[in-house]
């Protein structure tokens, strides 16, 4: 952190507000604008659940907002690879939004289980916004004008594929695998989800996809 940045840091800070930043976002907040916990305890015998896994600064309405890191954001705090606090079929839906690709090769096999305990039969599992390897590598070898500079670079599948993350970085923001369609869908129905699709939309106002989003779901029967 440069010596402007903490300064500015804190002179806002000492006004009551905080900055936090990361290479694509900038938020400033009260200073105990805290979000309300649930206790664990409220979701014994809970059903119907939706849960948004790895919210970071991301919360969603009608959602169960967990992240591994104290965030003013998250309802609840754990990492999505246990979902301890959670009752067997309680939950309707589970969703991530750019998670899937933090979790390395070993952890995501246990990861998916929990996931599938925690949904009922006929429960869906959103995989959204994962890096897709093949297309990141198609773009580089293309060269299309870049989503954030002149040319779809180096730098640019760096950012997809490791998540080229800063110093001030927690681990948990390294992408730790590589992800094509055909291997997401394996790794789900090596998990007994049954794949409803794996499709590569464009994110907000991107050109050209870099990314899938593959939607699965738990079978009503054994």
């Amino acid at each position: 952190m440069s010596w402007l940045t903490r300064t500015l840091k804190t002179a806002v800070l000492r006004c009551g507000w905080e900055i936090q930043r990361r290479p694509d976002l900038l938020q400033i907040r009260r200073v105990g604008d805290r979000a309300v916990r649930v206790p664990a305890a409220q979701f014994r015998g809970a059903s119907g659940l939706r849960l948004n896994l790895g919210c970071g600064f991301a919360p969603l309405e009608g959602y169960v907002n967990i992240d591994v890191r104290d965030l003013p954001e998250a309802d609840f705090i754990a990492p999505v690879t246990d979902l301890g606090a959670f009752p067997d079929g309680c939950a309707s839906e589970v969703r991530m939004d750019a998670v899937y690709e933090h979790l390395y090769h070993f952890e995501r096999p246990p990861a998916l289980a929990e996931w599938y305990r925690v949904l009922a039969p006929g429960g869906e599992l959103h995989l959204n916004w994962i890096p897709d390897f093949e297309l990141t590598i198609q773009h580089y070898l293309n060269r299309p004008p870049g989503l954030t500079g002149e040319w779809f670079d180096l730098a640019h599948a760096a950012n997809l594929l490791s998540g080229l993350y800063t110093a001030t970085d927690v681990p948990e923001m390294l992408h730790k695998g590589l992800f094509t369609k055909a291997s997401v869908q394996a790794e789900l129905e090596s998990a007994g989800f049954v794949v409803d699709a794996v499709t590569n939309p464009c994110y907000t106002n991107e050109p050209y996809p870099v990314a899938m989003c593959a939607q699965a779901h738990r079978p009503t029967s054994p």
